[in-house]
């Protein structure tokens, strides 16, 4: 993942996906969506919980979305940017982020930077594009995280 010819290079390990979370702050980042949108995929490139109910929604264009913290962001402490393939795209709310601290404490003690999750991209009436993680709530995400440390744990006995 990058962006302006940056390369960024995480550990990211996937997240719960049983829920539906809006990100923000998307209008600077038009462009990343715009060509993230042209490369999305007709379905989730991870498992969906439930993924029927959405895909009956409507076809939407689905991509693989980072997670990663910003404690240095000078508004927000708490902030978790999203990134597409492409470069950041967004961030959890302020409220979002405070809920999945969480979760992001718990990923950095499994040794790694960061979750990951299918996201998929909504047009609003005033073209702008919006994104939408598949990510469960914290609670699920931090026992599924459990889970996997878990059989790593038996995959090294």
């Amino acid at each position: 993942m990058g962006h302006g010819g940056e390369a960024v290079s995480w550990t990211l390990r996937p997240l719960a996906a049983g829920g539906l979370v809006s990100v923000v702050g998307e209008s600077r980042r038009q462009d990343i969506l715009e060509e993230t949108l042209r490369q999305a995929e007709p379905l989730p490139p991870l498992p969906v919980v439930d993924f029927a109910e959405v895909a009956r929604q409507e076809e939407l264009p689905w991509f693989t979305a980072a997670l990663v913290r910003e404690p240095d962001n000078p508004f927000d402490s708490n902030a978790i940017a999203v990134w597409s393939p492409l470069g950041p795209i967004g961030y959890l709310s302020r409220d979002d982020a405070f809920e999945y601290q969480q979760v992001m404490t718990a990923l950095h003690l499994a040794g790694v930077d960061g979750g990951v999750c299918s996201a998929f991209l909504r047009r609003a009436d005033n073209g702008m594009l919006g994104a939408v993680l598949a990510l469960s709530i914290p609670r699920v995400c931090i026992d599924e995280l459990d889970e996997w440390g878990d059989d790593e744990a038996d995959d090294e006995t």
